[in-house]
């Protein structure tokens, strides 16, 4: 499903957006619901103007990119596949830093 021109969210929640900006940068909201309740999933993208390496490649919540980069941000459920057709899953850009 196409959010924007460089943002896609995938059937199972996963968020891409290509060709990074810094208008992209801030904190994301991913939300997650069904009959059962409602869950949420806080992931903060940094844009840099330039490379800096990252010791810890296992930061998949804080993630940090490059302008012109695609990334995926990962919303971190696991979706019953009986309620799959029920399940609603969004994607908010809380804040966003440049501004």
């Amino acid at each position: 499903m196409a959010i924007s021109e460089n943002i896609q969210q995938s059937k199972l929640g996963d968020l891409e957006i290509q060709d990074i900006s810094i208008r992209d940068q801030g904190l994301y909201t991913c939300e997650a619901s069904n009959i059962y309740g409602t869950i949420e999933t806080l992931v903060e993208l940094e844009v840099l103007r330039k490379s800096r390496p990252s010791d810890d490649q296992n930061l998949a919540q804080n993630v940090v990119t490059n302008l012109g980069e695609n990334v995926t941000l990962h919303c971190g459920i696991k979706i019953d596949p009986r309620l799959a057709s029920e399940t609603q899953v969004n994607w908010f850009l809380a804040q966003n830093k440049n501004q």
